[in-house]
């Protein structure tokens, strides 16, 4: 069948003596190891990976329940807003239009809309917008695209840190949009 006459040689030399093996010893011990061999290389290794892999899918499931639960949220806030507006594109709306618009929705953390009544009916709507990691080119086409609306003003510019060596800025805009309200909704 086979020759397996230097594995006998090479037991001769790792144990000195007369001893010899037996043809199935020798093949019970070559099988042994070819199923140690299989378990060290190859099962243990895709068992580990497979775990990593399960833990990563579990993870990346987490984060997508909770960005399904933020969108829902913000379909909410979007519609309680819309309501606020009395139908009309209210400035929540109209600043993340803006945003989408110059692709800067991924540098987007927040926007904080709100509103308050001042005197003689006038209602005053502002958004709290904080941007991470603009760009000098893309924080000027954003102000120039809330500013080109003569109904919005910008109230308030802050950077919040110093820019990194990459020239990106952190910065907190405040922008309002004020509205008289009559009875007739004009």
């Amino acid at each position: 069948m086979y020759n397996l006459s230097w594995i006998r040689e090479s037991w001769k030399k790792i144990i000195p003596g007369d001893r010899d093996i037996s043809p199935v010893a020798l093949k019970m011990s070559l099988c042994l190891f070819l199923v140690v061999l299989f378990v060290v290389g190859v099962y243990l290794p895709f068992s580990h990976e497979r775990k990593l892999l399960l833990s990563e899918i579990k993870t990346h499931e987490h984060l997508l329940v909770r960005l399904s639960s933020l969108e829902q949220t913000l379909q909410r806030l979007k519609g309680m807003v819309g309501n606020q507006a009395g139908g009309e594109e209210n400035l929540f709306v109209y600043a993340e239009k803006v945003i989408s618009r110059e692709g800067l929705r991924d540098k987007l953390v927040s926007i904080v809309p709100s509103s308050r009544t001042l005197d003689n009916n006038v209602v005053q709507s502002i958004a709290e917008l904080r941007f991470k990691r603009l760009y000098l080119s893309e924080l000027v086409r954003l102000l120039y695209a809330l500013n080109s609306n003569p109904r919005v003003r910008i109230e308030e510019f802050n950077l919040i840190n110093y820019p990194d060596k990459n020239g990106n800025l952190d910065i907190k805009l405040i922008i309002s949009y004020t509205k008289k309200v009559t009875s007739s909704h004009e």
